[in-house]
C-alpha cells in the first residue's frame, strides 16, 4: 500500500472529525486507507482510466467523501506531482478531456505538436481535487504511461483531431448495441469478448459515424474486426486490416450481413478562427460542470493578437466564469465595475465592459459558447458557439451575360434551347450547382450564341467526353460535348482566355 503524502511534517493528516468533539482532533492514519487499483486505461482524444476505489476506514471518516482524481507523476520520464482536478469521476472510472491534459502540460511549458510522454496514477482524497489538495491523499500503486501529443481542438468542420487510432463504421446494422473484437497479431486488443464498445459518435458529411478509439500501440497490427450485436449471439465475418503507423482513422461500413471500407465523409468549411495561435496569457475560468472546473484550472483560448477567445465550451445557467492573465488572480476580469449582482447574467453578442475584479459572470441559457475578451480595449463579449460555415469559394463572382452553359440536362429541362447562367471574376466563369445525369450532354458558349462555343479538346474525338473531374483540360472551340461519369451536382468552369476548362463537385475546392 502507498503510504499518504502530506504537507504535516510528521506524515499526518490531522482533520477536525464530524464525530469527535468540538475541540478533539483526529489523526489520519495511513495504514487504514487502501489505496486506490490502476485499471484499464483508453487513450484516444480523452483518457479513460478504470479504476477500484480506495477505501478510507477513519473512525471520523463516516460523514466524509471520497474523491477520486487523476494524478501526472512523470513527465518525459522526470518526476512531477500535478493533481489532475478536472477528470470527471463516474465512482469507477476517471475521464480527462484531451483538451485538459493539452493544457495541463501547456502549463508546464511544451507547446502545440509536441509529443509528451506521460505517467498517471489514480488519486485518492477526502478533500474535493477540485478545491486542491492540500493535505494529503493516496496514489494508486500502478502507473500507466503513455504518449500525448499536444494538438489543437478540431475546428469546426474539419475532421475531429485525436491521438491513435479511430475506427469508424457508419452503423447500419439495426442492433441495439455494437461492440468490436479484434484478433490477429494481437488477440483481445481492445479487450475480451465481446471486445471494445462504442467510444463515441461524430456527425460528419451527413451521416453519424460511431466510432472505436485505440491508443498507438495499435500500429502496425495485421488484425481481423468482429463485428457482434455487443456479444447477444449475432457477429459478422472477420474483416482484415493492418493498421499503418501514423494513419489516424479507419471508415467502414457494416450492416447486418457484412463490412465494406467507406469513403471518409467530405467536410470542409471556413473557420471563423482560421489563423488564431494558442496562448497560455489569458484563460477562462470558473465554475463549469461540463469541465469539471470548480475555481481550479484556466480554460485555455485562442488568440488574433487583440481578441482572445476560449472556444465551443459548454455552460449551463449554473455557470460562473471569469478571464484571468497568466493563470494567476492578480488580473482578472469579470462584469463592469458598476454590476453589483452576482453573477452577472450576460446579454449575448454585444461587446460589454469587462471590470479588473468584477463580479462573475454567467449565460442567460444551458448551450455551446465562445467567450471572447479584448483586454486592451476592456470589452468581452459572449456568444454561441461560432461552427464553420460553408466555403464560398466564389465570393466576389459577379453575374454576366456573356458565357453560359447550354446542353441537354434533365434537371433544368434544357434540350440545347436555354443557357444556364454563369457568374465571373473576370478570368474565370462557373456555372454553379448544376445536377447533372451520366445522360446528360453539354457545352460552353460565349453571347448565347453558337459562333463562339468550347467543348473538348481537338485532339477528342469520342462524343460526349467523359470528363476527368478537378483538371484543367484544353477547352476546344466547337469541340465535342462533354458529359460526367457518375450523377451528381457539379460546378462547371471555364477560363476562355486560356482556353481552359474544369468540372469540379459542388462544394469542392476549385483551386483557381
Amino acid at each position: 500500500m502507498k503510504k499518504i503524502l502530506s504537507i504535516i511534517s510528521a506524515g499526518l493528516l490531522v482533520v477536525l472529525a464530524a464525530s469527535c468533539n468540538k475541540d478533539e482532533k483526529a489523526t489520519f492514519d495511513p495504514s487504514d486507507v487502501t489505496a486506490p487499483v490502476l485499471g484499464t486505461v483508453n487513450v484516444g482524444s480523452d483518457i479513460v482510466v478504470n479504476y477500484t476505489p480506495a477505501v478510507f476506514s477513519m473512525d471520523f471518516n463516516e460523514k466524509m467523501n471520497t474523491y477520486h482524481t487523476l494524478g501526472m507523476v512523470a513527465v518525459n520520464d522526470e518526476k512531477c506531482d500535478v493533481t489532475l482536478s478536472n477528470a470527471k469521476d463516474s465512482g469507477t472510472s476517471l475521464k480527462l478531456s484531451g483538451k485538459n491534459m493539452t493544457a495541463a502540460l501547456q502549463l508546464r511549458g511544451f507547446e502545440m505538436g509536441e509529443s509528451v510522454k506521460v505517467s498517471i496514477v489514480v488519486r485518492a482524497s477526502i478533500q474535493d481535487p477540485s478545491k486542491g489538495v492540500t493535505n494529503g491523499y493516496t496514489d494508486s500503486e500502478d502507473s500507466y504511461e503513455f504518449n500525448w501529443t499536444l494538438k489543437e481542438e478540431s475546428k469546426p468542420g474539419a475532421l475531429p483531431t485525436h491521438n491513435g487510432v479511430r475506427v469508424y463504421i457508419d452503423d447500419q446494422t439495426g442492433w441495439d448495441a455494437i461492440a468490436l473484437y479484434m484478433w490477429g497479431d494481437k488477440n483481445d486488443f481492445g479487450g475480451g469478448w465481446p471486445g471494445m464498445a462504442v467510444a463515441g459518435t461524430e456527425s460528419l458529411g451527413g451521416t453519424d459515424w460511431k466510432y472505436f478509439e485505440y491508443d498507438d500501440t495499435i500500429f502496425g497490427l495485421a488484425e481481423h474486426l468482429i463485428f457482434n450485436n455487443n456479444g447477444g449471439g449475432t457477429q459478422l465475418a472477420d474483416y482484415d486490416i493492418t493498421f499503418e503507423a501514423g494513419v489516424a482513422d479507419y471508415w467502414l461500413t457494416v450492416t447486418a450481413e457484412g463490412v465494406e471500407a467507406a469513403e471518409a465523409p467530405a467536410v470542409g468549411g471556413v473557420d471563423p478562427y482560421a489563423g488564431w495561435e494558442p496562448t497560455a496569457v489569458w484563460s477562462v475560468i470558473g465554475s463549469i460542470a461540463s469541465t469539471g472546473n470548480s475555481w481550479g484550472q484556466d480554460e485555455p483560448m485562442l488568440t488574433d493578437g487583440t481578441w482572445y477567445v476560449c472556444r465551443g465550451i459548454e455552460l449551463a445557467t449554473t455557470d460562473q466564469f471569469k478571464f484571468r492573465k497568466d493563470h494567476d488572480w492578480g488580473t482578472n476580469f469579470g462584469a463592469a465595475s458598476s454590476i453589483t449582482e452576482e453573477p452577472y447574467v450576460v446579454t449575448l453578442g454585444e461587446e460589454l465592459e469587462a471590470g479588473a475584479g468584477g463580479k462573475n459572470l454567467a449565460v442567460p441559457a444551458d448551450g455551446k459558447y465562445d467567450l471572447l475578451l479584448n483586454p486592451d480595449a476592456g470589452v468581452y463579449k459572449i456568444i454561441e458557439a461560432q461552427e464553420a460555415v460553408a466555403a464560398d469559394f466564389y465570393a466576389g463572382f459577379e453575374e454576366t451575360e456573356v458565357w453560359s452553359v447550354i446542353g441537354s440536362i434533365a434537371s433544368t429541362g434544357n434540350g440545347w434551347n436555354q443557357d444556364e447562367p454563369m457568374v465571373t471574376d473576370g478570368t474565370w466563369y462557373v456555372c454553379r450547382g448544376i445536377e447533372l445525369a451520366t445522360t446528360d450532354q453539354f457545352k460552353f458558349r460565349k453571347d448565347h450564341d453558337w459562333g463562339t462555343n468550347f467543348g473538348a479538346g481537338p485532339e477528342i474525338s469520342e462524343e460526349p467526353y467523359v470528363v476527368t473531374l478537378g483538371e484543367e483540360l484544353p477547352a476546344g472551340p466547337g469541340g465535342k460535348n462533354l458529359a460526367v461519369a457518375e450523377d451528381g451536382t457539379y460546378d462547371l468552369l471555364l477560363n476562355p482566355e486560356d482556353a481552359v476548362y474544369k468540372i469540379i463537385k459542388s462544394g469542392d475546392d476549385p483551386a483557381l
